[in-house]
């Protein structure tokens, strides 16, 4: 094929082989595509993911809405603030008796401070139950808990990470 026929070629491609051939560019890795379908959904996929759609919220918006969030939860008395676990061995009966004692209803999400083995696997079959790190607050895993408990510690934690 001769140059001018290549290039004449080129300027005849749609916008979803161009977002295809870029991708490729980009990543260095061509996909190999089964069906025209496939191969238009996929680029349209490639063209989002390309342009970067995403948002990022400022810092300071982020730290308003947990802010609102444990306000509400509060409000409501679905926030629960405990000394501590006194798990001395993975055991997902004295767990479950810790939750029942803090009338805890619902999923639950229990925010500690740092990293508990021993209280992570006692409660990892407990289905309804969430852990997470003070570090890690987020809006989403706190308006889906019917019930948040924090520890002390990881309560003066999340005030130091987002005062």
């Amino acid at each position: 094929m001769s140059p001018a026929a290549a290039a004449s070629r080129g300027a005849r491609r749609g916008p979803a082989v161009r977002a295809r051939e870029a991708v490729v560019r980009r990543t260095g890795v061509a996909a190999a595509w089964s069906s025209d379908r496939t191969r238009a959904v996929a680029d349209a996929l490639a063209l989002v993911k390309l342009d970067g759609y995403e948002q990022r919220m400022p810092a300071k918006m982020r730290r308003a809405a947990l802010k609102g969030v444990l306000s509400a939860k509060q409000s409501a008395g679905e926030l629960r603030v405990v000394e501590g676990f006194a798990l001395d061995e993975i055991k997902t009966r004295a767990f479950i008796e810790h939750l029942d004692a803090w009338d805890a209803q619902g999923k639950v999400l229990l925010v500690l401070a740092a990293r508990d083995e021993t209280v992570e696997r006692s409660c990892a079959n407990v289905r309804e139950v969430r852990v997470i790190l003070a570090d890690s607050l987020n809006v989403v895993e706190l308006l889906e808990a019917d019930t948040v408990i924090f520890t002390r510690d990881a309560l003066t934690r999340a005030q130091e990470v987002y005062a």
